[in-house]
């Protein structure tokens, strides 16, 4: 995705950055709500900011900060909108593209990569926000389908051989 294309951007030239890294506080205007709000198909953004601190070595990127949102989302089960609420913090390190991971231990996670000399904070957000969002909103007291037409317990073929289990124990 190019500059042109991102829904909210603010790009950093890597390079630039001073020694011991640089703070960044972004909020998105009207327009760029508009159009992450159709990149993450949800009913609206009311709000979205963040408050970013990004540093960078030869081999590494990191960066630490929170996201606060405001999103009016459709509930899964009534199908009513609903307010999503986000305050994440977050801390992530990219490897450089160019670097090679540290030999270590294999159960790690291995981290992110990121090629080019430039990071775009403002897409960053917005990733982080699509990952922070409930995957399967519903409105506080709306039942599920299955809760609402499920089976009784007693009636599923499971309730029945567990009862067959407990007569033998």
């Amino acid at each position: 995705m190019t500059v042109a294309d991102a829904e909210f951007s603010h790009v950093v030239v890597l390079a630039d950055l001073p020694r011991g890294g640089a703070s960044f506080r972004l909020a998105a205007n009207e327009e760029e709500r508009a159009r992450i709000t159709k990149r993450l198909d949800v009913v609206a953004v009311k709000h979205i900011e963040g408050a970013v601190k990004i540093r960078a070595n030869r081999a590494e990127i990191f960066l630490t900060g929170t996201l606060l949102a405001s999103l009016t989302r459709e509930c899964v089960a009534s199908l009513d909108e609903m307010a999503e609420d986000i305050a994440e913090d977050f801390e992530l390190v990219f490897l450089r593209g160019d670097a090679t991971p540290a030999e270590g231990d294999e159960e790690a996670a291995l981290p992110d990569i990121h090629e080019g000399a430039e990071f775009d904070i403002g897409d960053f957000l917005v990733q982080q926000l699509s990952l922070a969002m409930d995957p399967f909103p519903r409105k506080d007291g709306v039942t599920s389908l299955a809760e609402q037409y499920g089976q009784d317990e007693e009636k599923t073929a499971f309730a029945a051989a567990l009862g067959e289990a407990k007569k033998i124990e």
